[in-house]
C-alpha cells in the first residue's frame, strides 16, 4: 500500500491547498468565506489506509490568495505552492496554477468544508479514494510580536544572500555577508522557517516559536547542491620583495587536497568536490595565510597569496572609496598597485582596501570594464600607515543590455510582472519564464521598479548599465 499512499498525497497537495502560481496573475476571485482567512496548521491527514504522517500548513489571504506547504515526513518530501480559493456554501473551491514539484497537480477542485471554533475539516474523494483533511488555526493577539535572527553557514563560512522565509507570511530577509540575517515585529506564534539559495540544498525549520518582546535564535547549516567537482589555482608571492614563491605549500584543511607552488611560484588543484573550504599556505620563513574558497562544479577558482615574511613590518595599505561622478558607489572596481602583486576588488558600499605594500612612492590603477581606467601616480605608502585614496571612474558612453528575473517567495517565475526603468520610457512585462529582457539602454545608474498585483512593489536602486555590457538583475516579490 506504500506506493499508493505516496500518489495520492501527491495529488491532494495539488488538489487541496490548491494554490501556487506560475503565473501568479490569476486575479484572486470573489466570494470567499472570510472566516477561511488565516493560517492554518495541519493536524491529521487520513484516507483509506488511514492516518498519515504528513504535516504542512496553508495560508489564506482576505482577497483569495493562498500558499503553504505540505510534507510527507516519512519520505522527506515537501511540496509548496500558491493559488486562489473562493467558497459558495459548505464548498470550497481550491484552483492550483503552480507548484515547486511536478507531483503537485494544476487544476481546480471542490472539497466540503466545515468550520468549527479554530478548527478546519475539508473532505473530498480524489482519485476514488475519500480522503479527510483537517486544520487548526490559532487566534494571535496583533499587539504581541516577537523577532527571529541567526547566522547561515555552508561549512566553516558564512553564506551571503540566503533567502529567509517565515513560511505562511509575507516575511523573509536575505543573510549579509557575514550570513546574518533578522526578521523584526512577527506575530507571536509557531512557524515553518525555510532557508534558500540558488546551488545549495534548501533547508525548512519547523516549529520555530516566536514569543511576545522576545528575539529567537535560529542558525542554520545548508549544504551545497551535492554532484560535480572544480578546481582552485592561484600563486604565491613574497609581498615585500615582491618575488614569487617557490615550494610554498597549499592544502585544503579537512581534504587531502595538497601540493607546492612550481618554479614560477604557481599551484593548481582539480577534481575537488563542490563546497565551501578552507585553504591555507605555509612557507618556512614565511606567516601562515589562509582564504575562504567556494569551489563550484565545472568551474575553476582563483586563489592568490600575498606571503608576508615573518617579523616583517616594513607595510602600509592603501583605501578609500570608488565612487561615479554622482557619488554612487562602483563595486568589483580592480584597485591595483603597478608593477607589485598587491590589488584589491571594491565593495558593494565602494570601499576597498590594499594591504601589505611595502613603504614607497606608487602609481595606483582602477580599472572596471564599461568605465574609463582612472591611474593615480606618485600615492606614497608609510610603514604601518594607511594612506587614504578616494577616487571617481567615468562611465564609457554607449548602450547596454537589462537581463530581469522575478519570482515569488516559493522562487516559482511570476508571469505577467511589470517592469519599468524609472525616469525613462523602458517599460516591459515577463514572461512564463520570469524573464524579460530591456535592449540598448544607455549607459548609467537606474531605479528599476517591478510589481504586480497582488504583490508589493519592489524598486531597485543603483542598477549599473555599462556599454556592450549585460546587467543581470534578480527580484522576489512578496505578495
Amino acid at each position: 500500500m506504500k506506493l499508493r499512499k505516496l500518489m495520492i498525497p501527491m495529488l491532494v497537495i495539488g488538489i487541496l491547498l490548491a494554490s501556487c502560481s506560475k503565473d501568479s496573475g490569476t486575479e484572486p476571485q470573489s466570494g470567499l468565506d472570510q472566516n477561511l482567512v488565516g493560517n492554518w496548521t495541519l493536524q491529521t491527514y487520513t484516507d483509506e489506509d488511514g492516518q498519515q504522517d504528513y504535516t504542512g500548513f496553508v495560508n489564506i489571504e482576505a482577497n483569495g490568495i493562498m500558499n503553504g506547504e505540505f510534507v510527507d515526513t516519512e519520505e522527506n518530501t515537501t511540496a509548496t505552492f500558491s493559488g486562489n480559493a473562493t467558497s459558495s456554501g459548505s464548498t470550497l473551491t481550491t484552483e492550483i496554477t503552480q507548484s515547486n514539484a511536478l507531483w503537485i497537480g494544476v487544476g481546480t477542485y471542490n472539497w466540503d468544508y466545515q468550520i468549527n471554533d479554530q478548527t478546519l475539516v475539508m473532505e473530498g474523494t480524489v482519485d476514488d479514494e475519500f480522503i479527510v483533511l483537517n486544520y487548526t488555526q490559532g487566534t494571535p493577539n496583533p499587539d504581541e510580536k516577537g523577532n527571529l535572527q541567526g547566522v547561515v553557514t555552508a561549512g566553516r563560512n558564512p553564506l551571503e544572500g540566503v533567502l529567509v522565509q517565515v513560511l505562511g507570511t509575507n516575511f523573509s530577509d536575505q543573510t549579509n555577508t557575514e550570513g546574518e540575517y533578522l526578521i523584526s515585529e512577527i506575530p507571536a506564534g509557531s512557524y515553518s522557517v525555510k532557508f534558500s539559495k540558488s546551488g545549495y540544498e534548501d533547508h525548512t525549520q519547523n516549529n520555530v516559536q516566536i514569543s511576545h518582546d522576545q528575539t529567537t535564535t535560529v542558525n542554520t547549516l545548508i549544504n551545497q547542491t551535492s554532484g560535480g567537482t572544480g578546481s582552485v589555482s592561484g600563486f604565491a608571492a613574497d609581498v615585500i620583495n615582491q618575488t614569487v614563491v617557490i615550494g610554498a605549500n597549499i592544502e585544503i584543511e579537512e581534504t587531502s587536497f595538497n601540493t607546492a607552488t612550481n618554479s614560477e611560484g604557481i599551484y593548481y588543484l582539480e577534481n575537488v568536490p563542490a563546497g565551501n573550504y578552507v585553504i591555507n599556505c605555509t612557507k618556512e620563513g614565511f606567516d601562515d595565510t589562509f582564504l575562504n574558497i567556494e569551489i563550484i562544479a565545472d568551474d575553476d577558482v582563483s586563489a592568490d597569496f600575498l606571503l608576508l615574511p615573518e617579523g616583517s613590518t616594513n607595510s602600509g595599505s592603501v583605501a578609500g572609496f570608488v565612487t561615479n561622478p554622482n557619488g554612487e558607489p562602483i563595486v568589483n572596481v580592480v584597485c591595483q598597485v603597478e608593477g607589485l602583486y598587491n590589488s584589491s576588488l571594491s565593495f558593494d558600499n565602494g570601499s576597498y582596501e590594499i594591504f601589505l605594500i611595502p613603504a614607497g612612492t606608487y602609481n595606483i590603477s582602477f580599472t572596471k570594464p564599461g568605465y574609463e581606467t582612472l591611474v593615480i601616480e606618485n600615492v606614497a605608502v608609510t610603514n604601518g600607515g594607511t594612506t587614504n585614496l578616494d577616487v571617481q571612474l567615468q562611465q564609457i558612453g554607449g548602450t547596454g543590455t537589462l537581463i530581469c528575473y522575478v519570482e515569488n517567495t516559493f522562487q516559482i517565475p511570476i508571469n505577467g510582472a511589470a517592469i519599468e526603468i524609472l525616469d525613462t520610457s523602458f517599460t516591459g512585462t515577463t514572461s512564463a519564464l520570469g524573464t524579460f529582457t530591456f535592449q540598448s539602454v544607455p549607459t548609467g545608474n537606474y531605479t528599476v521598479r517591478v510589481s504586480k498585483t497582488g504583490y508589493t512593489i519592489q524598486d531597485i536602486e543603483n542598477v549599473e548599465i555599462l556599454s556592450g555590457l549585460p546587467q543581470y538583475i534578480y527580484v522576489t516579490l512578496t505578495n
